[in-house]
């Protein structure tokens, strides 16, 4: 006899896992992680047919959905870029479209807690739907539409895509430019890979989660104060926002 548990991992930093774990009665041990060809999903037939056939010999077995079908629960995977799309918005969008309040106020607030478009057929309506608006807009403020090209369109809409997927933790793409506004990099360089005045903070070794983020602030605050004193470096003030950006900066693999 077997048990099913519907699984959702969000570890801060991670890529999450959502799907559904199998237990034997009796565990041999061993484990297996099935998942599905670019036009399924993980409750495909077969998958649940291998899943059971495999658990009843005693193994552990977590069928599960790829990262693609998390973001859209049907269609292919996005052939757009997350990083890609960062840049393309920081030219073309910032300044009238803001995320996590980084950007301007003319357009709507783009960040994950708004219901933004998935699917290429959502995200082409509503840039539809909102063309008049938006022109009327940027003709007010005497410049022009910005041109989208080539992939830039799908580009675009994996990143906001991505801010969804990897919430609540954040978007790495705006807590590198959060460590570069609030000042962090000032100390520990653009890239969190540390300098003369403050440590590296990128490691492959350690991976911050909101808590153990604040409790590093805690702990070395007051070198860190003592530190931008002497330097003459004006104390960062954080919102909100910014703690899930720069958690998940700080946990991207450098390049």
């Amino acid at each position: 006899m077997s048990t099913q548990t519907i699984l959702f991992d969000s570890t801060p930093g991670q890529v999450p896992v959502r799907g559904t774990l199998h237990a034997p009665e009796h565990a041999s041990g061993d484990a297996l992680v099935l998942t599905h060809g670019a036009g399924a999903d993980s409750n495909a037939p077969l998958l649940r047919a291998l899943a059971e056939a495999f658990c009843e010999a005693g193994m552990t077995v977590l069928r599960c959905d790829l990262p693609f079908r998390q973001l859209r629960p049907h269609g292919p995977p996005m052939r757009g870029s997350a990083e890609r799309g960062w840049q393309v918005f920081q030219r073309k969008c910032i300044e009238c479209h803001s995320v996590r309040g980084e950007g301007g106020k003319d357009g709507p607030e783009l960040g994950p807690e708004h219901d933004l478009p998935v699917s290429e057929a959502q995200f082409a309506s509503v840039l539809w739907n909102h063309a008049p608006a938006m022109l009327r807009k940027i003709r007010e403020k005497g410049g022009s539409m910005p041109l989208l090209e080539g992939d830039e369109v799908a580009d675009l809409q994996t990143f906001l895509a991505s801010l969804r997927y990897f919430e609540p933790t954040g978007s790495a793409f705006v807590g590198e430019r959060v460590f570069a506004e609030r000042g962090c990099a000032h100390c520990h360089g653009p890239e969190a890979e540390g300098t003369k005045a403050g440590p590296r903070l990128r490691t492959s070794s350690e991976v911050f989660t909101t808590v153990s983020f604040a409790a590093a602030l805690w702990k070395h605050g007051p070198r860190m104060i003592d530190r931008a004193e002497e330097s003459g470096v004006q104390w960062p003030i954080l919102q909100a926002t910014d703690i899930g950006d720069l958690v998940s900066f700080l946990n991207n693999p450098t390049h």
